[in-house]
């Protein structure tokens, strides 16, 4: 290879680099903010990551003045829910303050919600794919 192909090819490998990396960083935010909208659609539901909740005591029900199950007595706890960038390439879905952290940890303790079943893993798998898929 000659030096002027070895510049070339050293410039487009640069290039794939910085575009490969664009994808991953991009895909994973999508990854992550779809994952989100996946939890809230199903928790309105009343579907946790593994079916349907638990149902609440008749005391809990009777105070919370209805019997349906979707996690939002008050809102707040699925309304702190945030998509949070920890580096380029890596985000969590947590919650905007300690209370509603703490709260959904109890929550998830009794009606798992946070999370992807198999069905959705492979969409968020598809998702991630088609974003990554349009840096190269």
């Amino acid at each position: 290879m000659s030096g002027l192909d070895k510049k070339r090819f050293s410039k487009n490998m640069n290039k794939l680099k910085v575009r490969i990396q664009k994808g991953m960083a991009e895909g994973t935010k999508v990854f992550a903010e779809e994952l989100k909208t996946i939890i809230l659609a199903r928790t309105a539901k009343g579907r946790g990551v593994n079916g349907p909740f638990k149902k609440y005591t008749k005391k809990y029900a009777e105070l919370k003045g209805d019997s349906t199950v979707n996690l939002r007595r008050t809102g707040d706890m699925l309304d702190a829910m945030k998509v949070k960038k920890n580096n380029k390439n890596s985000y969590t879905i947590g919650f905007s303050n300690k209370k509603e952290e703490n709260k959904a940890g109890h929550v998830g303790k009794k009606r798992p919600f946070m999370g992807a079943n198999e069905t959705e893993w492979k969409k968020l798998k598809k998702r991630f794919g088609k974003t990554f898929k349009r840096y190269l």
